[in-house]
């Protein structure tokens, strides 16, 4: 309704600019005969930007660029595992490290969100289904979710209705 309500706001807008004094509207002729703007050069000039690894020659016009790249361009994503040193490091290690901390934020999140008497986050929903929008396999999911139930992890392990077993945050957290 909130989407109806707000187009049927825009039209009416809309419709009552078109229907008022448009007088107060410049026209282009008006505009190309008023006096230049000197902020709006400035800013123009502000804008204007030599691109990476390119040098605007002397023989050629000014707008022209011939590529001369001072060093090989690389990818960002490269750059920035070369930054945290972990270019080397195997796949799994990469899945791990980008994508183990939001898996475990969505379990929390739907562990915290949801009734854990009438719609309980159930350890197969955690290994199938939070897996999957993630793009995880089923069996890294699992052993991630053997982490969080160990001794020392955060969540423990409930029996839900139908002998579902079902995720719950520790009472206490040993320490």
């Amino acid at each position: 309704m909130d989407a109806v309500d707000k187009a049927m706001r825009n039209q009416a807008q809309l419709s009552n600019f078109l229907e008022s004094d448009q007088s107060s509207i410049p026209t282009l002729r008006e505009k190309e005969n008023s006096p230049p703007n000197p902020q709006l050069n400035e800013i123009k000039q502000a804008m204007k930007v030599t691109p990476i690894n390119r040098k605007v020659t002397t023989n050629t016009p000014p707008d022209v660029c011939v590529s001369e790249p001072s060093e090989p361009a690389v990818d960002v994503a490269v750059r920035v595992d070369r930054a945290l040193g972990v270019e080397d490091e195997s796949p799994e290690m990469r899945v791990t490290r980008e994508k183990r901390p939001l898996w475990v934020n969505e379990i929390y999140r739907r562990i915290l969100s949801r009734d854990l008497v009438a719609d309980p986050v159930t350890t197969h929903e955690a290994i199938y289904s939070v897996s999957h929008v993630f793009d995880l396999s089923p069996v890294t999911a699992r052993r991630w979710l053997k982490q969080l139930l160990e001794r020392d992890g955060s969540l423990d392990i409930g029996e839900g209705r139908r002998g579902h077993q079902v995720l719950r945050f520790k009472e206490k957290l040993a320490g």
